[in-house]
């Protein structure tokens, strides 16, 4: 119980499929915008974890991120160029965990 109570909230971003590219979008281009946004929020100590969900159906990612602030997020995520063209959409979900726990090399 005692490493319980060092955890804090966190946000939980949810990335879902919006709509389809158009044709005049090139999807690889603006996923890979897409990527060097979301390293970019690693590097500045935002994002702590991300990575694509795999599996089929409209779940597309998942991203912690080291607030509780849902408005600090939702502004973080401006310039993500495929939530910013409604190609992905996300949902913001308040989550809990320890900190320092973390994915395996």
């Amino acid at each position: 119980m005692a490493r319980v109570q060092t955890g804090k909230p966190y946000v939980l971003l949810l990335l879902k499929a919006g709509r389809d590219p158009l044709e005049s979008e090139s999807f690889q281009e603006l996923q890979m915008g897409h990527l060097m946004h979301l390293f970019s929020l690693e590097a500045q100590g935002k994002a702590h974890v991300f990575g694509p969900v795999t599996s089929e159906g409209d779940l597309r990612g998942v991203i912690i991120f080291g607030t509780s602030s849902k408005d600090d997020v939702s502004a973080w995520m401006q310039g993500d160029p495929l939530c910013d063209r409604g190609i992905f959409v996300y949902e913001l979900h308040d989550w809990f965990s320890i900190p320092g726990m973390g994915l395996p090399a």
